[in-house]
């Protein structure tokens, strides 16, 4: 027995003698790849032949010998093998936990009155954005006075862990927070709570910078959401990164989101918007939806977007900095409708227009907005048409208003407009484009009719034409019979 032990414990040794080798074998590998690592990354950085931001394929001697041919072929495919390697090691490195340059992160902002809305609207963002890509979830409820009761329910939605699913891949949420929820008990209305939402985004994006938490040359996506609408694909993000981050060119666009509904009857069915529809309006500044045909025939799938003279409201994004940068902001807009008209008035005259894409869609609970919302009153539109208009186009304005309302005097319009004209509107706006090019290249069915000069289609060209022309028998026929001819 004891015999049996001492070779026992003599196995034992000498199997942990081998795991010793193994392990001092094993231990300069792992100290030293990193240093191996970082020689490869120089080997790329300087070699190759070529500069660090465009590598080139060195010109090599051209010989007569077969295998040397087939030598330097070889050396050739293997440099371009080497800035591949390059240009991927680049893009991993940019893209610091799923987000760089060119794949920026979103910060939405969510501006309402309910709880179940905001709630509702906040969880869709969390659930179709990758947590890599959200900078912040920014809140604002309007009018509403400090409730802590509401805050943390928010707050649960963010903090707690769950699974997380991007394009099918399922993920953990991380525990940090994104979400920053505000109450403005005075009630500023729609444009303020944005702007106040924005503000607060890009000073957190600031102090980020400061501590070395985000790149400076990263521009950060603006989501502007109601508190009716929710996202309701993965889709969306890709579509807007693409249509707003253009290669380092600055472009003051944005993206309306199409829109779908849920059915009003309450059964839970989605109604699928028509394909090539974008919102309008006409000259009394009332909305109304119309169907791109172009786009119709050809479907969604066809058009990866197409242009649209105002903006559906559910769901804008643009660059946080194009919406700090605009020229006009009233403050004293309050509601989304009005709000989204000055916005879309902002980016066609001052900026570079706005863009429907298919892919990216958002689904509107019509139970969870107040229908004020979605109209206009008077003053709002003087307001508006104090700020954008020629004098011609506000005077026809007040026309198609007067027609529903009577009583509208024109010199309570001339009040409103002058109380925004007070503010310096028209300073803000100076190198913008006009009212009148916009409703002649963009919005064409508010172009007015030049005096004297009517535009008829030829079927009624005709008409017109067979019209004065009988007319012109008629007259010629009683000169007759009063000359006493006939």
């Amino acid at each position: 027995m004891t015999t049996v032990r001492l070779r026992t414990r003599t196995k034992r040794k000498s199997n942990d003698n081998t795991v010793d080798k193994y392990c001092m074998m094993l231990l300069p590998c792992i100290c030293l790849w990193p240093l191996f690592f970082v020689f490869i990354l120089q080997h790329i950085n300087d070699g190759g032949g070529g500069t660090s931001d465009n590598p080139t394929i060195e010109k090599l001697q051209r010989v007569e010998n077969a295998m040397d041919r087939s030598l330097v072929a070889f050396k050739e495919k293997e440099l371009q093998n080497l800035a591949k390697l390059k240009s991927q090691f680049r893009t991993l490195l940019s893209r610091k936990g799923g987000y760089g340059l060119h794949h920026p992160r979103i910060v939405a902002v969510v501006t309402g009155t309910s709880l179940a809305g905001v709630t509702k609207c906040v969880e869709s963002v969390y659930e179709y954005t990758p947590r890599s890509r959200i900078l912040s979830v920014v809140a604002v409820f309007d009018g509403v006075k400090e409730n802590e009761a509401w805050r943390n329910t928010l707050k649960a939605r963010d903090e707690k862990v769950r699974s997380h699913f991007y394009l099918g891949v399922k993920r953990l949420r991380p525990a940090e927070s994104t979400l920053h929820v505000i109450f403005d008990e005075v009630g500023k209305g729609v444009n303020a709570a944005r702007r106040t939402g924005a503000e607060f985004a890009s000073v957190y994006a600031t102090k980020l910078e400061e501590v070395g938490m985000k790149d400076p040359r990263e521009e950060i996506l603006l989501l502007l959401l109601r508190e009716d609408a929710s996202l309701s694909s993965f889709e969306w993000l890709d579509a807007v990164t693409a249509a707003l981050v253009m290669d380092g060119r600055q472009v003051a666009n944005a993206v309306s989101f199409a829109v779908d509904y849920y059915d009003i009857a309450g059964s839970g069915k989605v109604v699928r918007s028509a394909p090539g529809s974008r919102p309008g309006f006409d000259l009394a500044l009332v909305p109304h939806w119309r169907v791109d045909e172009d786009v119709a025939n050809g479907g969604d799938g066809k058009w990866d977007s197409y242009a649209s003279p105002a903006l559906a409201g559910a769901a804008t994004a643009l660059r946080l900095n194009t919406f700090l940068s605009l020229p006009v902001v009233d403050t004293g807009l309050k509601t989304h409708y009005a709000s989204n008209l000055e916005l879309a008035f902002n980016l066609w005259m001052c900026g570079d227009g706005i863009d429907i894409l298919p892919r990216a869609r958002a689904i509107v609970d019509p139970s969870l907005l107040d229908p004020v919302d979605s109209h206009i009153s008077n003053e709002y539109v003087a307001r508006l048409a104090g700020s954008w208009m020629d004098e011609d186009y506000a005077l026809e304005v007040w026309k198609q208003r007067r027609k529903d309302d009577k009583e509208l005097v024109r010199e309570k319009m001339v009040q409103w407009s002058e109380e925004v004209l007070s503010t310096g509107v028209s300073d803000a706006r100076e190198g913008c484009r006009s009212f009148s090019w916009y409703a002649e290249n963009v919005n064409k069915e508010l172009k007015m009719k030049k005096k004297g000069v009517v535009k008829l289609t030829p079927k009624k060209e005709a008409e017109a034409s067979t019209k004065t022309k009988n007319k012109k028998n008629v007259n010629k026929e009683l000169n007759m019979k009063k000359k006493g001819v006939v």
